[in-house]
């Protein structure tokens, strides 16, 4: 038998981000709360949000 497969998950790409200090604020509060899990997590659902509002929903 050969190796497990891995998880077909894409390799997450590290970088930074500048941000308005209010919204950066926003943010960590809305991590308080728990509606993010953390600031990656943040960043990528309003990406995730912004390409289905620009592409469409499809």
């Amino acid at each position: 038998m050969g190796r497990p497969q891995k998880d077909k998950k894409k390799k997450k790409i590290k970088t930074g981000v500048t941000l308005d200090p209010d919204l950066f604020e926003w943010v960590q509060s809305k991590i308080k709360t728990k509606d993010f899990s953390n600031l990656t997590h943040a960043v990528e659902k309003g990406l995730f949000l912004l390409k289905e509002k620009m592409e469409g929903k499809k």
